[in-house]
């Protein structure tokens, strides 16, 4: 991420569910404003730059994990462990979820390649929030300033946990993308 100018802009994101109809979610509730009786249920890897006490941030640079709220039930401060996000550096982030432990781990890196230890951990439960058919995708937002992310590459790999086996399958790779930018 690269930081511009600080400027006045809109915080919160666009919403498209399976029905194609989209909506704007507020921020600081994520109630969807154009369908208030809607609440969809969302996960979210939040790397943020931005500080605001209202959301419960603990810095501007941190990456926090979010469920059906923008509020963070975890988050870790990345500084500490060296990555800084408004470095102008490329930053590489893997994400994970493992049902059999109820576990999401990220992973931040200048590095190609990830470390043996994830910089965020947290137990959560994904049963009532992931559905047979979801949309994948990305939002950015950098608060009270204004900024370029670039996604130079992604993969989204679906696998079957098969419960008492430890062994976890390939299903296939949803696809691949390359070169999305978003300011």
């Amino acid at each position: 991420m690269i930081d511009l100018v600080p400027v006045l802009c809109l915080r919160g994101g666009m919403y498209l569910d399976e029905k194609g109809s989209s909506a704007i979610i507020n921020p600081l509730s994520a109630v969807i404003l154009d369908q208030p009786q809607y609440q969809d249920s969302f996960f979210a890897v939040e790397i943020d730059t931005s500080f605001d006490s209202l959301l419960g941030n603990i810095n501007t640079n941190h990456i926090g994990i979010d469920l059906s709220t923008i509020v963070s039930f975890s988050s870790v401060d990345t500084l500490s462990p060296g990555v800084d996000f408004k470095s102008g550096k490329v930053v590489n982030a893997w994400i994970e979820y493992r049902d059999s432990m109820k576990m999401v781990c990220v992973w931040v890196s200048y590095s190609s390649t990830s470390s043996p230890t994830p910089i965020l951990a947290s137990q959560v439960d994904f049963s009532e929030q992931l559905k047979e058919f979801m949309h994948v995708g990305f939002s950015t937002s950098n608060g009270g300033g204004s900024g370029i992310h670039v996604i130079d590459h992604w993969q989204f790999i679906k696998t079957l946990d098969y419960g008492s086996r430890e062994e976890v399958t390939p299903m296939d790779t949803i696809e691949e993308g390359n070169c999305l930018l978003s300011s």
